[in-house]
């Protein structure tokens, strides 16, 4: 059997997504201080993107109507982006923001071809993940990294001021795992999702094998992700995970012990999903030495915890004036410097995706995104229990912690394919098979 040529660039794509091989365009400055974030960037991986684009339109996509609805409304947040910077200013930066953004919806785009399969990308997740986390364990037991342009690796090291690290009760301090990824919050994100695609991935076809042996198989790889997550001490991913498995458990539970269970999971999936972020958020600031537990506390623990503080204190200043269509693009970390709330290296984005939407593209914009990703939502929700769209809907609850914490998901090129990714996959696994069309569903028995 041919595999489509869109197909085998979409898996090469999602398996070389986890490394940062990049041109860097231009460097920019931040007060004083060559920044990351006025840095504009080109990375290889977004160019198998725009072949795999070139070879779906050759062949001719499949796309059905639930998916037209949430393309059209993808093609709004990027126009909501475009307008943004123009009103604003376009900056070196914010245009590559621009760009990563493209690509991004870009990619969401392709994946809704019903011809392309997903369980091959699901597999090519997993596996693209084995070798940075192979890195990521490197990195902990000799708290150190080596440096390669080529694969797009910063060194790193426990002793290096700036690099995540964790700090033990007497003082030691030990390098959390980068993997091949800027930042361990952002591999933390990757791995979390990972688990869950494996889980997918491992959902057999009629007759191939049994479920057993399909974990056995696949334990080794399940005991690394998951290891590694740790290693990554990042907390947001470590919620989601067990934020994904607990909704879950708990829409299979109702689906089969109650009557209309699938209904009353429905509604009660978003507000149990809200009381449990709600409550994070307010440990993370009303009981910040719980928080500080999980990475061993100490005067690291205390300054982001102080930092995520400010930001929100600050927050007001930066969006003043710019409150209906934003700062622009990729523009948080200029603006916080403007308003006076940072200067130079302490500038950072908003850690609160939500927010920092609101403070780039204002209230338009974040509401064109809150209405592409509701829709999509919706979609999933109207598949309950179908095991393969619970699968999603576990990726879909990792993005969502991570909403409320960081602010990659937006801010990176990596977190905003890794959005694209998993809101494809929501729209994707669990629908139905066409009769005759020769489809590879998402749907496993």
């Amino acid at each position: 059997m041919t595999i489509p040529l869109k197909q085998t660039l979409l898996c090469v794509f999602v398996f070389l997504l986890p490394w940062q091989t990049h041109l860097l365009v231009s460097t920019g400055m931040i007060g004083d201080v060559i920044h990351p974030f006025a840095e504009a960037k080109i990375f290889l991986t977004e160019i198998f993107v725009l072949l795999a684009a070139l070879a779906v339109l050759w062949e001719r996509p499949k796309i059905d109507a639930s998916s037209r609805r949430v393309i059209v409304l993808a093609v709004l947040v990027f126009v909501s982006a475009t307008l943004s910077l123009i009103a604003n200013g376009a900056t070196a930066h914010g245009l590559s923001m621009l760009d990563h953004l493209f690509v991004a919806m870009l990619f969401f785009t392709l994946l809704l071809d019903r011809d392309v399969h997903i369980l091959p990308l699901l597999i090519a997740f997993c596996a693209g993940l084995v070798v940075p986390s192979l890195l990521g364990i490197w990195q902990v037991l000799f708290d150190s990294s080596f440096a390669s342009t080529l694969l797009g690796l910063a060194h790193r090291d426990a002793q290096q001021l700036g690099d995540a690290v964790t700090i033990a009760a007497d003082g030691t301090r030990q390098l959390r795992a980068y993997g091949s990824f800027s930042h361990p919050n952002i591999f933390g994100g990757y791995l979390a999702v990972a688990v869950f695609a494996l889980w997918g991935s491992m959902k057999k076809e009629k007759g191939v094998r049994s479920w057993s042996a399909s974990w056995r198989r696949n334990f080794a790889l399940l005991l690394l992700l998951v290891v590694v997550l740790f290693f990554t001490a990042s907390r947001s991913a470590i919620l989601g995970l067990l934020l994904g498995i607990g909704l879950v458990q708990f829409v299979r539970f109702m689906s089969v012990k109650c009557r209309n269970g699938v209904v009353r999971a429905r509604l009660l999936v978003v507000p149990i999903a809200i009381a449990v972020i709600g409550s994070a958020l307010f440990i993370s600031y009303a009981e910040p030495n719980v928080v500080a537990s999980i990475r061993g506390g100490g005067i690291t623990e205390d300054r982001s915890l102080d930092e995520r503080k400010e930001q929100f204190a600050d927050f007001p200043a930066v969006v003043a004036g710019h409150m209906m269509f934003g700062n622009g693009m990729g523009s948080y970390v200029l603006a916080a410097y403007s308003a006076k709330t940072c200067t130079g290296w302490d500038c950072q984005p908003m850690h609160n995706t939500l927010l920092l939407i609101l403070a780039e593209l204002g209230v338009v914009g974040l509401v064109v995104v809150i209405a592409w990703s509701s829709t999509i939502d919706r979609i999933n929700f109207a598949r309950f229990p179908n095991p393969d769209a619970l699968v999603a809907f576990a990726m879909g609850n990792v993005i969502l912690i991570i909403l409320f914490f960081d602010h990659y998901i937006w801010s990176t090129w990596s977190g905003l394919a890794l959005i694209a990714f998993v809101m494809a996959l929501t729209v994707r696994m669990g629908e139905k098979q066409e009769k005759g069309s020769g489809l590879v569903i998402t749907h496993f028995e």
